[in-house]
């Protein structure tokens, strides 16, 4: 599925990722919060209790960049050569588009001489629909080499950006295709 419709562009409170200590929580691959951007979370000014507060919110604009390299190993001011005996994979964006969103049917409803008043009023009530498109990651996967002094490149594989994203939780142990079989929907509810 390359596309969502959705009813709202409300972004939520709700993200789907939580920061601990400069990286995403409980995820397999160690993402580190300078991709807070990429996986559309971002400060967003709400009014709490009527005063105005910047609290983070997630959209659906997803935009992994080509060159962003993210292992499943990352520990803080270690040697890298005592990072690489530590890493299963690696993974570098080679190419990507991101998501985006349009209106579902081209717009807004413009006015004619021969629709009656009522169903003027009715299609100016009537909610907009948008339309997510998921973009693509084309990636890397590289493994190290069996005396774990450097990365080798194992395969490259092409997904969506919420097919990416997914990886990302939940690893490499599944292919592209039992992802799509499971109809990803991150935050899109």
């Amino acid at each position: 599925m390359n596309t969502t419709i959705l009813n709202s562009r409300i972004r939520s409170k709700e993200l789907i990722a939580e920061f601990e200590n400069g990286y995403v929580k409980d995820w397999v691959f160690r993402v580190n919060e300078c991709h807070r951007d990429s996986l559309d979370i971002k400060l967003t000014e709400r009014k709490v209790k009527g005063v105005p507060s910047l609290v983070w919110t997630q959209g659906h604009i997803y935009n992994f960049q080509k060159g962003d390299l993210i292992s499943d190993y990352i520990k803080q001011d270690e040697e890298w050569s005592e990072t690489l005996k530590h890493i299963n994979y690696s993974l570098q964006i080679e190419t990507a588009a991101p998501c985006f969103m349009e209106v579902l049917g081209g717009g807004q409803v413009t006015e004619t001489d021969d629709i009656e008043e009522e169903e003027k009023e009715k299609k100016e009530k009537e909610k907009k629909q948008y339309i997510v498109n998921h973009g693509y990651v084309k990636f890397n996967v590289f493994t190290p080499n069996p005396e774990k002094t450097a990365l080798e490149l194992k395969e490259t594989k092409e997904c969506t950006q919420v097919e990416f994203i997914s990886i990302l939780k939940n690893g490499l142990n599944k292919n592209i295709d039992e992802i799509n079989s499971e109809q990803i929907e991150l935050s899109l509810s």
